[in-house]
């Protein structure tokens, strides 16, 4: 193939790339040509990858619920789907040519919004043959709320053509082994949520990075069967109940007359049976460091943990 090589320091123009179709030679030959007037002396590596799976991306269109532009700015509302809580919006536009900075952020329910990330999205319409550098995707947190808002920077240009939306995330891939010889179709169950497990180590994890067995097909996608989701159900074993259950018992009563000050501290519903506490330079400053001076008290007197 033929590409051109290109360094100005700009990295949505520069080319150091060539992407090889497959082959079964015994060596490759490699012909630079320029009209600097000097010799390159470049340093030549052969880069592959492999992926798991035949996608490791996908993307869900996000519907448009408003669009508004003036004082250089262009902001979209899209709506959220609730089964995806994060990843990259993926922006296109039918401008050829653009620079903009991108904010996004979660509108809550009351209205008010959190920033969820920004980035930047470009594109370069380059001469014919040289194909198109473009950077469309900005990474953000998960979102709560019930929509989001992007607001695009535009400046002194007009606002981007026909822009879309989209949610793009990584299709992740689970390897694992059942028991051969237990039934001519072997089944399990594929468990996921809820907050109450813990990562584990498992030694096949390993399998990928490990280039001997690699190299043996291992990690090959085209050799390995694919299994088949079921339809997604509750487990009806699942214990919904708070997970500091066992702690959740209040300590003995405290002589309030031994502290100087004290706040009322309104505490909210927690599933969970955690609550957070902000404290303020006026209640640190009238407080140990150690935190020997801090106690919360429920209107029986009793401390809790």
């Amino acid at each position: 193939p033929r590409a051109s090589l290109v360094r100005l320091g700009q990295p949505l123009v520069d080319r150091d790339r060539v992407v090889l179709p497959p082959f079964d030679g015994a060596e490759i030959e490699l012909v630079i040509e320029g009209e600097e007037g000097f010799f390159l002396e470049p340093v030549l590596r052969f880069a592959s990858e492999r992926r798991l799976g035949p996608d490791a991306s996908a993307e869900v269109p996000l519907r448009v619920l408003a669009q508004r532009s003036g004082q250089g700015r262009t902001v979209i509302d899209v709506a959220r789907p609730p089964a995806l809580v994060s990843s990259r919006l993926r922006i296109g536009t039918a401008t050829p040519t653009f620079d903009r900075r991108v904010t996004v952020e979660d509108v809550r329910p009351d209205g008010t919004a959190r920033p969820l990330g920004t980035g930047r999205i470009a594109r370069a319409a380059l001469p014919a043959g040289a194909g198109a550098a473009a950077r469309s995707a900005v990474d953000v947190a998960p979102a709560r709320g019930e929509h989001l808002r992007l607001a695009i920077d535009d400046g002194d240009s007009p606002p981007l053509d026909a822009v879309t939306v989209a949610l793009a995330y990584d299709v992740p891939a689970l390897l694992f082994a059942l028991p051969a010889g237990t039934s001519e179709s072997p089944s399990g169950v594929l468990r996921i949520g809820g907050g109450r497990a813990y990562a584990l180590h498992y030694d096949v994890a390993a399998l990928l990075r490990d280039a001997a067995t690699a190299s043996a097909g291992v990690a090959d996608a085209s050799q390995l069967p694919q299994a088949r989701l079921g339809p997604l159900r509750r487990n009806p074993a699942f214990d919904a109940g708070p997970a500091l259950a066992a702690v959740l018992r209040p300590g003995g009563k405290v002589e309030i007359d031994a502290w100087q000050w004290q706040r009322p501290v309104a505490i909210p519903d927690s599933p969970e049976g955690l609550v957070e506490l902000h404290l303020g330079p006026e209640d640190l400053a009238r407080a140990l460091a150690s935190r020997a001076e801090r106690r919360i008290v429920d209107g029986s007197g009793r401390q809790w943990p």
